[in-house]
């Protein structure tokens, strides 16, 4: 539940996906593993979204600090 918003982000992309049984664990490695054009986007989906996050925890520090007037 800690990582729910990412673990979205990365699910509506190539990035991340996520499994309810080691059978899609395996069918979907399988692809990532055997389908080089699916990896590749798949890293290219990595860095975006990891990009577009970038700045987040300042944000909330940043936040957190306004709150408590530091």
């Amino acid at each position: 539940h800690n990582f729910r918003d990412i673990y979205w982000l990365l699910s509506q992309t190539n990035a991340g996906k996520i499994v309810q049984n080691g059978e899609e664990l395996t069918d979907y490695m399988e692809k990532l593993l055997g389908d080089t054009e699916f990896y590749k986007k798949a890293c290219e989906d990595c860095k975006t979204v990891f990009a577009q996050q970038q700045g987040a925890l300042n944000f909330v520090i940043d936040r957190i600090k306004d709150q408590i007037g530091v």
